[in-house]
């Protein structure tokens, strides 16, 4: 999970590493599960019923015969990622006795490599930075309308009710320095900071008037949010109640007459058994995008994606392979009705996922380019391959083209997640060396750009003969685009007018887009908002929390961006809650 990028080779990859809320995870999927999982990717891929196969993964494996040690507690954490730490944290506030499992060995562990992002509502150091956010409705809404209205409206409310309370909660005792705004300089030699996101917000920017709005408010944890973690981790620590055991995989739940949770089989590296009694077991063991069988059953049209984020960790142990998925569905919890929702970030080219010209590599234009990263890499998966061999392995979906005046127009651009709307001129670029030292947080200069870049030229031909594209379509979509532009209404694709910014002011410039990359896997077992998980009756299973992208009712088809940073509040509220509800047994 430690995983350095430069600014420039993470462009490359098109995608952002972002936020999962638990990034450790327990278990490990069985490994005989692929005929009736291809059979499901098959038969989804045919239009058929996925949910007629039964896949292998689905049957639980035996129960151990041999159990090394046997230990007793009050409530069991299974992954001690974002959603672990605060679960740990409540439940051990309550006088819970708690055992942690987490996979990675403690001397490898880490809970993010470049996640910070956190979407929450109303904490002390927003209400002190004057950070006021758009109401509850309007954002609650509109969250429901990006994801076809499939999640649950009543998380999303309780989300924006408690999750700056829970924020502030979270990080009690930490060492950090805020800055004022997202273009401030520390002041401090803290390494560790907080900063808001875009704010204050882009001059004239309305989101009432956008396509996809962003809402303001979002603050981020730097240089990442371990170390956020690490003061709720100390905090479940400091009460005396809490046992974290590194290097284990949770296996298997165990379950009493009743069909309520008793307790957890676990292993270690060597495969040696521990049984652990119980009342209560919340697992917040991350996403399942790095099981592939499982991706190919559930959610088959991901297979395009690759899964930057959470591969493994220093030691090699693969993590999000949807190790509490599994444990909950064979102590009889449902999985969630999808479609479920990979989390793409395109995070573009040199100027970000600014609305510029994009041409496909039929020379084509074939969208609205004023859309965010997420959408845009839905579009790029629609795109014909490329031609040429190196690019085709390489994914490349398209060309984004823009020309010498970007400088004074991407102050029109949108604010918000993956754009780049800050010029900062060569004379002052000492003035911004904390926000010029970050990642995708919207200010440039024309060295970033130039070396961002991946073609320059002097003239619209020689721009295309480089990008390799077939000459006459590319020339006649540049000329009909410039049109367009300088009737300032776009008849083709309804880009808004005053992002129409016309290509024929040398120097051209072109940026490369690939296929996105996958960061997390939306999609879990089904639950109510006291974080119980779900049988296939909507039945509570007593004793069996969720929480964090193990659970479900969150995101749904499609990872909205209007929020950055909404899957780490809400990861960090619900598990919250879940240890709370699983500390009093409710």
């Amino acid at each position: 999970m430690k995983q350095d990028m430069s600014r420039r080779a993470f462009l490359g990859l098109g995608a952002m590493t972002a936020a999962v809320a638990g990034a450790g995870l327990a278990g490990c999927a069985p490994s005989n599960n692929s005929e009736k999982a291809a059979d499901g990717a098959a038969a989804a891929s045919a239009g058929g019923d996925v949910m007629a196969f039964e896949p292998s993964f689905l049957t639980a494996p035996a129960v151990p015969s041999e159990v090394k040690e046997e230990k007793d507690c009050d409530v069991v954490v299974v992954g001690y990622g974002l959603a672990g730490s605060a679960a740990a944290k409540a439940a051990a506030e309550e006088g819970a006795k708690v055992i942690v499992i987490e996979k990675q060995a403690e001397n490898n562990y880490s809970v993010v490599s470049m996640a910070g992002d956190f979407g929450v509502v109303g904490s002390q150091i927003q209400k002190d930075l004057g950070i006021e956010w758009a109401p509850k409705e309007d954002i609650v809404n509109e969250l429901m309308k990006d994801m076809a209205f499939r999640p649950d409206p009543k998380f999303l409310g309780y989300w924006y009710d408690h999750s700056g309370e829970d924020f502030d909660w979270f990080i009690e005792g930490a060492d950090y320095e805020v800055l004022p705004t997202t273009a401030a300089n520390q002041t401090t030699d803290n390494p560790n900071y907080i900063r808001p996101k875009c704010f204050p917000a882009l001059e004239g920017y309305d989101w009432k008037e956008e396509y996809y709005p962003y809402f303001h408010g979002t603050i981020t944890t730097n240089p990442n949010m371990q170390w956020a973690c690490q003061a709720a981790q100390d905090a479940a620590a400091a009460t005396g109640n809490v046992e974290t055991m590194f290097g284990t995989w949770g296996e298997q739940l165990i379950k009493d007459e009743s069909g309520a949770i008793a307790g957890i089989y676990v292993h270690d590296a060597d495969g040696a058994y521990t049984k652990i009694n119980c009342k209560s077991v919340v697992v917040t063991t991350g996403d399942y995008g790095n099981n592939m069988e499982m991706r190919r059953y559930y959610i088959p049209w991901a297979d395009e994606f690759v899964s930057f984020y959470g591969n493994s960790d220093a030691a090699g142990t693969i993590c999000n392979t949807g190790d509490g998925h599994l444990m909950c569905m064979w102590a009889g919890a449902k999985m969630e009705l999808g479609p479920h929702a990979p989390m793409t970030h395109h995070m573009g080219g040199a100027l970000g996922v600014d609305g510029y010209l994009q041409l496909n590599m039929e020379g084509k234009r074939f969208m609205n380019e004023d859309v965010p990263g997420q959408n845009i890499a839905d579009q790029l998966s629609r795109q014909p391959l490329a031609e040429s061999a190196e690019d085709r392995e390489a994914g490349v979906k398209s060309w984004q083209i823009f020309d010498a005046k970007w400088p004074e127009q991407i102050k029109d651009m949108p604010d918000g997640h993956g754009y780049v709307n800050h010029y900062i001129p060569a004379d002052q670029v000492d003035q911004y060396p904390t926000v010029l030292a970050g990642f995708g947080l919207g200010y440039t200069t024309d060295q970033m750009v130039e070396e961002a870049v991946t073609i320059k030229a002097d003239t619209i031909d020689d721009l295309i003969s480089q990008m390799g594209l077939p000459a006459d379509v590319a020339k006649a979509e540049i000329e009909r685009y410039n049109e367009l532009c300088h009737a300032g209404l776009d008849e083709d694709f309804g880009k808004m007018s005053k992002r129409m910014f016309p290509v024929e002011n040398p120097p051209f410039y072109a940026c490369k887009f690939a296929s996105a990359g996958m960061l997390v896997l939306c999609g879990g077992i089904d639950c109510d908002l006291d974080m119980h998980a779900l049988d296939t009756e909507d039945k509570v299973i007593p004793g069996l929390y969720v929480a964090g992208n193990t659970m479900g009712r969150r995101f749904l088809v499609e990872y909205p961006v209007v929020v950055a940073g909404i899957s780490l509040g809400t990861a960090m509220s619900f598990g919250r809650l879940a240890g709370k509800n699983a500390a009093q047994n409710l």
